[in-house]
């Protein structure tokens, strides 16, 4: 019960009951709906800006729900849940998250990722991706489409004496620009050093 409301409003047996009738693409739809980007309270300096990251989720479980989210596991047997990868966009202004694309657990965060850029994001948007997001073919998505991002990267192997990431960190130099080759065009990538790396 709550305080000064006497018996409980809803029996938990209800709550749970209600909550399966809910379809797993709700949270996608209340996201958009709710969404303040648009309002200038939404944007610096005339942009969207967004923190974007992924992450596996377990999931209740229901029929329609495995049928879309199969419950894999790493040894070959099924899982107790379905398991759903997601990656979320969040406006960094507002601290509101604005956008998600769901995919089964064998889904690749970096496909999900160029989902959002070419369905949701716009021209002018700016991105801020964490490790795991970068490669060239996720940056050429990005410059196809008019929009801005900062990517953290990952430290390549000491294998990968020629890698462009390697060769920048030991060049001593604070930020350098490269061009890569993407299929047939050629994108351009300024590389900054972090703090880490000073």
């Amino acid at each position: 019960a709550w305080k000064g409301l006497g018996p409980s409003l809803v029996s938990a047996s209800s709550f749970c009951e209600a909550r399966q009738k809910l379809s797993y693409e709700a949270f996608e739809y209340l996201l958009e709906r709710a969404n303040l980007e648009e309002s200038r309270k939404g944007r610096f300096k005339g942009h969207r800006v967004r923190a974007v990251d992924g992450t596996n989720l377990s999931l209740s479980y229901s029929k329609e729900i495995e049928d879309r989210f199969p419950r894999y596991s790493n040894q070959g047997q099924k899982a107790h849940y379905p398991k759903a990868r997601v990656v979320v966009a969040s406006n960094i202004v507002t601290g509101q998250p604005t956008s998600c694309v769901l995919d089964d657990a064998r889904g690749s965060e970096r496909e999900l990722l160029k989902q959002l850029i070419t369905e949701k994001f716009k021209p002018g948007d700016l991105s801020i991706l964490d490790r795991g997001f970068e490669g060239k073919a996720v940056w050429s998505v990005f410059e196809s489409h008019n929009q801005y991002y900062i990517n953290r990267l990952k430290l390549p192997a000491a294998s990968k004496k020629n890698s462009y990431i390697r060769k920048f960190i030991n060049s001593g130099a604070l930020d350098q620009e490269v061009e890569l080759k993407v299929d047939q065009s050629l994108i351009k990538v300024r590389l900054i050093r972090g703090p880490e790396l000073k």
